[in-house]
């Protein structure tokens, strides 16, 4: 008699799965540091502009900072991309392990 959980399908790697998981989580947390620059730039505006005016470091490391965060977010973009062409084939059950979706020459 076989236990429930010992037929249970496997990932096919667990190191693909980890590698898609920390790529994941980059992505999210570049797209929730775009989002939350425009209030961050504002907020430091009104704390240091108040005072003192804003100095042009701060907004240079802005800019450059913004400019970062936008290059990693269309690397992360263009590195999980299927290639041209090609057309995508969903995780499928094979013979009790899961075959992770890919990209299928047409």
């Amino acid at each position: 008699m076989t236990r429930w959980f010992a037929s249970q399908p496997q990932p096919a790697s667990p190191a693909d799965s980890v590698g898609e998981v920390i790529v994941s989580l980059m992505l999210r947390y570049v797209e929730l540091l775009l989002f939350l620059a425009p209030f961050i730039l504002f907020a430091m505006w009104r704390i240091t502009g108040s005072v003192r005016g804003l100095s042009s470091r701060v907004v240079a490391a802005s800019f450059v900072l913004l400019g970062v965060l936008l290059g990693a977010l269309l690397w992360f973009q263009w590195e999980g991309a299927l290639p041209s062409g090609s057309t995508y084939v969903p995780a499928t059950l094979h013979e009790g392990r899961i075959v992770p979706g890919h990209g299928a020459p047409p």
